[in-house]
């Protein structure tokens, strides 16, 4: 049992770490981030940061790889009970913009994130999977409801979509809510489908 609670501790001192990474993101913005304000936020020293992530980089895409493993978590757990192509990607819209995930705070580390990728190879990648995941699945659910080009094409429509929710949401003046977006994206996802001469499950 001693065991155990030692081998906890290091995971929730980095949780913390990763926490207190958001917060700082969301109150002083990428640039007055440092290791000793994270450091501070979680009440750790700065030498905690450099053992577990080796620096302010490290740091960024731990953080990072914890929003979409989030995400990710979310989607599996919506996605275990879709019954088609239709509930798949309703699956998607409820992931993306849930109460708990679709919220100021994260939408802005987000925007960090993206800002910073040009310039830092390991977020450039995980923002690139990040992307190829979600067109691949997105087509993937289309391609049964119209053919596959027009599949391809409203991926990338909703993708961009998705993209432009969370950065409204990030902004103090946004009147995006979880609600409104999840309403608003899947009656898209309807009319494209039905514009591209697509199907929709005669139940729904």
């Amino acid at each position: 049992m001693a065991d155990k609670v030692r081998r906890k501790a290091p995971e929730k001192r980095r949780l913390r770490l990763i926490e207190a990474t958001l917060t700082a993101f969301d109150s002083h913005g990428l640039a007055a981030t440092s290791v000793a304000r994270v450091a501070a936020l979680a009440r750790v020293s700065a030498g905690n940061v450099h053992h577990y992530f080796g620096g302010k980089d490290g740091l960024l895409e731990a953080a990072m790889l914890h929003l979409m493993g989030e995400l990710h978590a979310a989607s599996l757990d919506l996605l275990a009970s879709a019954k088609g192509p239709l509930d798949r990607l309703d699956a998607f819209v409820e992931a993306n913009f849930a109460d708990a995930i679709f919220t100021r705070a994260i939408c802005r580390a987000w925007l960090h994130f993206w800002a910073e990728a040009p310039h830092a190879p390991e977020l450039a990648r995980l923002e690139r999977l990040n992307r190829q995941r979600n067109r691949s699945n997105l087509t993937a659910a289309l391609r049964q409801l119209m053919p596959l080009e027009a599949a391809r094409d409203l991926a990338e429509e909703i993708a961009a979509t998705v993209d432009g929710y969370w950065a409204q949401r990030a902004q103090a003046t946004s009147t995006v809510t979880p609600a409104k977006a999840r309403l608003l994206l899947k009656a898209q996802i309807r009319r494209g489908i039905l514009a591209a001469g697509g199907t929709l499950p005669s139940t729904r």
